[in-house]
């Protein structure tokens, strides 16, 4: 694993989480874990491998983080929906069949 496609990976998964593509950010998370941990491996213990471990988990709760905040959105839009419901039945109320023009 090279840092170049650590970091491809890395701006693939902030993209999944920032376009809300939910069904591809748990195996993106994944990956990213899975070539922070190979990259890790591949440096010796010190200041470089410890930089590297704090910055792959900021970027997972930063993703942790979002994903709460967007989850938080839509749940206040579904709770608007029966108030919406309400004004849009009153805005179009249904025709009668037979109206008397003047």
């Amino acid at each position: 694993m090279t840092a170049t496609a650590h970091a491809a990976i890395e701006k693939e998964l902030r993209d999944a989480v920032v376009q809300r593509r939910y069904a591809r950010i748990p195996g993106l998370a994944h990956e990213f874990r899975l070539s922070a941990e190979a990259l890790a491996a591949a440096l010796p213990s010190g200041a470089e491998r410890r930089d590297l471990i704090a910055g792959a988990a900021e970027v997972l709760e930063w993703a942790r983080l979002s994903l709460c905040a967007a989850r938080a959105a839509i749940a206040d839009e579904l709770r608007t929906l029966p108030f919406v419901r309400r004004y849009l039945v009153a805005a179009n109320p249904p025709r009668a069949a037979n109206q008397l023009r003047a």
